[in-house]
């Protein structure tokens, strides 16, 4: 990823929730699932809450299709949010 290369971590979170959507939006769930949590894990580190958000709001989605549920709650829970 280009952002990746150019040490953009911010830019790189955000590319990693549309490669998330398109994954997950196309069938390909786990690849999906992986890139989300990718970019949370990213986010968390740089305690971006907006990057959090984005990248549970294209998680969830792709945990309720794997059948999941436990891990959305826990990701709900363990949110940014107050």
């Amino acid at each position: 990823m280009l952002y990746a290369a150019l040490g953009n971590r911010v830019r790189e979170v955000g590319c990693l929730c549309v490669i998330a959507k398109a994954s997950i939006d196309g069938g390909h769930i786990q690849e999906g699932i992986d890139a989300a949590r990718a970019a949370l894990a990213m986010s968390e580190a740089m305690e971006d809450t907006w990057g959090q958000i984005n990248a549970a709001a294209q998680l969830v989605p792709g945990l309720l299709d794997r059948g999941a549920y436990g891990a959305k709650r826990t990701l709900s829970a363990n949110g940014p949010w107050p």
